[in-house]
């Protein structure tokens, strides 16, 4: 929507995006708290996180980074919990098997 938006000149949608980027990644603790209990992303995908930290170094929105990055290491930290759970039950090794989901 961000890019659209910036492409085509389109204000409105623009100024959507904006919000919600704003909402999901707030710079207040206060409002962080809020937008955790309520949110309207995938935080634990790392493709989302990563996607979000991209976007917001493109538009420079500096406000939503600290946040993003906190939401992209908690993600890689799940899946690297998944990746070690899977390694522990099936008694290999979680590196090679997470290089092999990464290539």
């Amino acid at each position: 929507m961000l890019r659209l938006g910036t492409k085509y000149d389109i204000v409105d949608l623009r100024t959507q995006a904006l919000e919600i980027l704003h909402y999901e990644y707030p710079t207040t603790l206060e409002d962080y708290d809020k937008s955790y209990d309520a949110p309207r992303l995938d935080y634990h995908d790392p493709t989302t996180s990563s996607r979000i930290v991209n976007l917001a170094l493109e538009f420079s929105l500096e406000t939503v980074l600290p946040v993003a990055y906190l939401t992209q290491v908690r993600s890689e930290s799940l899946v690297c919990a998944f990746v070690n759970q899977c390694a522990v039950s099936l008694s290999v090794d979680p590196y090679r098997h997470l290089w092999l989901i990464m290539t």
